[in-house]
């Protein structure tokens, strides 16, 4: 039995403080912390996307202006999946921002 990555959501959690990471990616979300030339993000999101998946649910709290423009730049107009945002306005935790992507 295979299943249709295509019609499954991905949630990726990215509205943390990233304490443990400040020293080397000060001012900027955790997610968005250079792997050679590439925001981490970038690479996840081209690798969900190359293996199939096409609906990604970002959750996003922290600097969240930030990981909304990388999105915006890199992967904004293409119709072949869905980038949708999971705002929160205060720290959720884990739990609080998985119950609030769920809509």
């Amino acid at each position: 039995m295979s299943t249709n990555l295509s019609e499954m959501d991905v949630v990726i959690l990215c509205g943390g403080l990233g304490k443990r990471l400040r020293p080397v990616v000060f001012g900027q979300p955790k997610v968005l912390a250079k792997i050679g030339e590439n925001a981490f993000l970038d690479i996840l999101i081209d690798n969900l996307l190359m293996h199939g998946f096409k609906n990604i649910i970002l959750s996003v709290g922290y600097l969240k202006e930030l990981i909304k423009e990388l999105i915006k730049n890199h992967f904004g107009c293409e119709e072949d999946y869905n980038i949708v945002f999971s705002e929160e306005e205060e720290p959720l935790g884990t739990g609080g921002a998985l119950k609030k992507a769920k809509n």
